[in-house]
């Protein structure tokens, strides 16, 4: 209890969520199904406003640019869905025309109706568009260190970086409030 006030001692009560927060096949209290990430309930700490859609460590925004909002799909309430460009961690996903991107935070999910581009977008270069195509991914693992659309990089003829081509493939990893994506450049044959 923090902050008793009185001879009641009424105050904040303050919890925090510890050990795994994965479903489990054991039941839950009472005669109430068991639940936890991953399970047909869903994941109770996700979030989805407007303007954003949050679980773990992934965190899909409008794009600043695009002043629209995230509306709920009416054949999946938990999915939101938008028209325009999403910052998903620091990556602009770009939808073609007439796509949609839907977010489900509960349940881990990013789909789209159509193509999208997944672009890296960093001050003083060009952007550089990672992926083209339909994305229909369920995201397992959302913490520090996971791989982000890992089936989608694998294979993709890697772009070039200030005319400068990838050497190897493109693994976008998560990291609290954005993305790391590890890469190797390979020098002209002449250097």
């Amino acid at each position: 209890m923090r902050n008793p006030v009185g001879a009641e001692g009424v105050g904040d009560v303050v919890a925090a969520a510890f050990g795994t927060q994965l479903a489990s096949p054991h039941p839950g209290l009472g005669s109430l199904p068991g639940g936890g990430i991953g399970s047909a309930i869903g994941d109770k700490l996700a979030t989805s406003t407007c303007s954003a859609a949050k679980f773990g460590d992934v965190d899909a925004e409008i794009a600043p640019r695009d002043s629209g909002c995230f509306v709920p799909d009416p054949l999946d309430p938990n999915m939101s869905v938008s028209l325009g460009t999403i910052d998903l961690n620091g990556l602009l996903i770009i939808p073609d025309s007439g796509t949609r991107i839907g977010i489900d935070p509960k349940l881990h999910k990013i789909q789209t109706s159509g193509s999208v581009r997944v672009v890296l977008r960093a001050s003083g270069i060009p952007d550089i568009t990672l992926y083209h195509g339909p994305l229909g991914y369920d995201v397992p693992n959302d913490g520090d260190g996971a791989s982000l659309f890992d089936p989608y990089f694998n294979g993709v003829s890697a772009p070039k970086v200030l005319g400068f081509s990838i050497d190897g493939d493109i693994n976008i990893k998560l990291a609290h409030g954005g993305v790391d994506i590890p890469v190797s450049l390979s020098l002209p044959k002449y250097l």
